[in-house]
């Protein structure tokens, strides 16, 4: 982490927003790794900052996802809805099925740990219909399984995963 922050230092210096925005996102993810949350999500919002200032908004998105992410880990539920909404926009904006595909998948996600089944059934089957489209047999088949697990009473845990596959 170290490197980083020696290079993230010159490449500030320079005034490289993509190659700054890339270095902090590195960062954020090493830390995200460690479990070191606060300084990930600071150098996920650096990230975010300078990859706006770079004008990639394909790179925003992803960002956001990973903020999202780390939201949920830290128990912001709305923080990660706003991210994931705010990632799909872009990359709906971007007409990148494919990132869009992956960003409704982690809403169902979302919304299937609330209890919001209607809603998970439905980000599940937008995604899915993406999958199709970009002919992605391995993402159709996930959102097909995430879809099956909420018929089988929305699964909360790997363990009872594992016990519904069992029957």
């Amino acid at each position: 982490a170290s490197r980083y922050q020696e290079s993230l230092a010159m490449l500030e210096r320079l005034g490289d927003f993509y190659s700054t925005a890339v270095a902090r996102n590195n960062l954020a993810n090493i830390c995200h790794r460690r479990g070191d949350w606060t300084e990930a999500l600071k150098n996920y919002s650096g990230s975010l900052d300078e990859f706006s200032k770079a004008g990639d908004d394909r790179s925003r998105a992803s960002v956001l996802s990973n903020i999202a992410s780390l939201s949920l880990k830290r128990g912001d539920v709305s923080r990660a809805l706003e991210c994931y909404q705010e990632g799909l926009a872009l990359f709906e904006g971007l007409e990148d099925p494919a990132g869009a595909a992956k960003v409704l998948g982690n809403l169902g996600e979302l919304y299937r740990r609330r209890g919001e089944r209607s809603l998970a059934r439905e980000q599940y089957t937008r995604a899915l219909e993406i999958h199709r489209r970009l002919g992605d047999c391995q993402g159709a088949a996930e959102m097909q399984a995430n879809m099956d697990l909420l018929d089988m009473g929305g699964v909360e845990s790997p363990a009872n995963i594992d016990d519904c596959l069992r029957q």
